[in-house]
Protein backbone atom coordinates (compact mmCIF):
# COMPACT_ATOMS: atom_id res chain seq x y z
CA UNK A 1 0.00 0.00 0.00
CA UNK A 2 1.76 3.16 -0.89
CA UNK A 3 1.46 6.50 0.46
CA UNK A 4 -0.95 7.80 -2.42
CA UNK A 5 -2.88 4.92 -1.52
CA UNK A 6 -3.35 5.28 2.19
CA UNK A 7 -4.25 9.17 1.29
CA UNK A 8 -6.69 8.08 -0.70
CA UNK A 9 -8.56 5.24 1.33
CA UNK A 10 -8.44 8.07 4.15
CA UNK A 11 -10.35 10.71 2.09
CA UNK A 12 -12.77 8.52 0.98
CA UNK A 13 -13.07 6.89 4.55
CA UNK A 14 -11.59 3.31 4.38
CA UNK A 15 -9.76 1.84 6.83
CA UNK A 16 -6.11 2.01 6.62
CA UNK A 17 -5.17 0.12 9.37
CA UNK A 18 -2.76 1.35 12.33
CA UNK A 19 0.20 1.69 10.67
CA UNK A 20 -0.87 3.73 7.99
CA UNK A 21 -2.03 6.37 10.00
CA UNK A 22 1.33 6.34 11.55
CA UNK A 23 3.33 6.35 7.74
CA UNK A 24 0.64 9.79 7.66
CA UNK A 25 1.80 11.02 11.02
CA UNK A 26 5.07 10.72 10.66
CA UNK A 27 5.01 11.84 6.92
CA UNK A 28 3.62 15.17 8.15
CA UNK A 29 5.22 15.49 11.29
CA UNK A 30 8.25 15.35 9.25
CA UNK A 31 7.51 17.43 6.50
CA UNK A 32 5.91 20.11 8.64
CA UNK A 33 8.23 20.33 11.97
CA UNK A 34 11.87 18.02 12.44
CA UNK A 35 12.47 19.01 8.31
CA UNK A 36 12.02 23.15 8.78
CA UNK A 37 14.05 22.47 12.79
CA UNK A 38 16.80 20.81 11.48
CA UNK A 39 17.56 23.26 8.14
CA UNK A 40 17.55 26.02 10.68
CA UNK A 41 20.11 23.90 13.34
CA UNK A 42 22.04 23.79 10.53
CA UNK A 43 21.81 27.31 9.77
CA UNK A 44 22.58 27.95 13.19
CA UNK A 45 25.40 25.99 13.29
CA UNK A 46 27.38 27.35 10.50
CA UNK A 47 26.71 30.93 11.80
CA UNK A 48 28.34 30.06 15.43
CA UNK A 49 30.62 27.84 14.05
CA UNK A 50 32.36 30.56 11.98
CA UNK A 51 31.69 33.53 14.86
CA UNK A 52 32.09 31.72 18.11
CA UNK A 53 34.88 29.45 18.82
CA UNK A 54 33.94 25.65 20.93
CA UNK A 55 35.16 25.84 24.15
CA UNK A 56 38.25 24.07 24.36
CA UNK A 57 37.00 20.95 26.65
CA UNK A 58 34.71 19.74 24.00
CA UNK A 59 36.87 20.99 20.64
CA UNK A 60 34.43 18.96 18.13
CA UNK A 61 31.35 20.66 19.55
CA UNK A 62 30.35 21.37 15.65
CA UNK A 63 30.65 18.29 14.42
CA UNK A 64 28.57 16.60 17.16
CA UNK A 65 25.79 19.05 16.91
CA UNK A 66 25.96 17.92 12.90
CA UNK A 67 25.64 14.51 13.67
CA UNK A 68 23.03 14.81 15.65
CA UNK A 69 21.00 16.91 13.52
CA UNK A 70 21.97 14.46 10.79
CA UNK A 71 20.37 11.17 12.95
CA UNK A 72 17.49 13.30 13.64
CA UNK A 73 16.51 12.86 10.15
CA UNK A 74 17.97 9.56 9.07
CA UNK A 75 15.79 7.98 12.57
CA UNK A 76 12.50 9.75 10.81
CA UNK A 77 13.25 8.62 6.99
CA UNK A 78 14.09 4.93 8.51
CA UNK A 79 11.39 4.66 10.56
CA UNK A 80 9.16 5.39 7.30
CA UNK A 81 10.37 3.45 5.47
CA UNK A 82 10.37 0.13 8.03
CA UNK A 83 6.79 1.45 8.42
CA UNK A 84 6.32 1.42 4.79
CA UNK A 85 7.52 -2.38 4.07
CA UNK A 86 5.63 -3.56 7.01
CA UNK A 87 2.67 -2.15 5.48
CA UNK A 88 3.41 -3.59 1.83
CA UNK A 89 3.27 -7.27 3.24
CA UNK A 90 0.28 -7.03 5.35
Amino acid sequence: MTKKKVVRDLVKGDKIGMIGKIMLLIDVFYKVVVRKLVYLGVVVAHIAEIGIAPPEKYPYLYSLIYAMLGFVGFSFIFLQSNLFMINEFN
